[in-house]
């Protein structure tokens, strides 16, 4: 039964509604897993934890990093960086434009 589970949740990662989240079908058969017992709730838990601080690095870094990127903080260091850069060479120093 837990290989069904498995093959479901991935099968739904690939086949699912436009509507669905791609993490839903996934999602659903970890909960039925567990809650029919299928899954044990200690190896769940023991799952969870070890995962926990890289699924806290996601929780925070990626809202982080869209909303560094929507204020355009790339952008600026981008164009900062490039005012900043000379360029020298045999013939002398310019700026590129």
């Amino acid at each position: 039964m837990t290989v069904v589970l498995l093959v479901i949740g991935i099968a739904l990662l690939f086949v699912r509604p436009a509507w669905l989240p791609l993490w839903a079908g996934p999602i659903v058969a970890a909960v039925v897993g567990v809650s029919t017992g299928v899954i044990r709730w200690h190896l769940s838990y023991e799952a969870l934890r070890v995962l926990r601080n890289p699924l806290l690095f996601l929780l925070f870094a990626v809202p982080l990093a869209v909303l560094l990127d929507r204020i355009g903080v790339e952008r600026h260091w981008r164009q900062r960086s490039a005012v900043a850069t000379t360029c020298c060479s045999g013939s002398g120093c310019w700026r590129p434009e």
